[in-house]
């Protein structure tokens, strides 16, 4: 699965190339609603306590991700790669074996900005 290759390699030199409003600049603004609502939605269960509901939102995240891929990707392969990198982190936070609050929080605050 492609997904899981990416998310074994960790967050990439992308991650740093995102500016403010590139994603809205570059991406349909309702594709990024959506992921904006799902990735809101793990952070509110994140902060809950609720880490299952979290997981469970969260592949909602990837899923819906890879389904666009083949779409957003050609738009802007630059855009595309930063915000899988953070979506990448964003995954490995919530599903970490002993997952850190402060971290998931910090790793979905950040995705939402990019989002924006």
């Amino acid at each position: 699965e492609t997904a899981t290759r990416e998310e074994e390699s960790g967050p990439t030199s992308a991650d740093t190339t995102l500016s403010a409003g590139q994603a809205t600049a570059h991406f349909p603004a309702a594709d990024l609603a959506t992921f904006r609502t799902i990735t809101q939605d793990t952070l509110s269960q994140v902060q809950a306590g609720n880490q299952t509901a979290a997981k469970a939102r969260i592949k909602d995240l990837e899923t819906g991700w890879d389904d666009a891929a083949s779409t957003l990707r050609p738009m802007d392969a630059t855009t595309w790669a930063a915000l899988d990198s953070r979506i990448d982190t964003a995954l490995h936070a919530v599903r970490a074996s002993t997952p850190d609050t402060a971290t998931e929080t910090q790793t979905l605050t950040a995705l939402l900005d990019s989002l924006q």
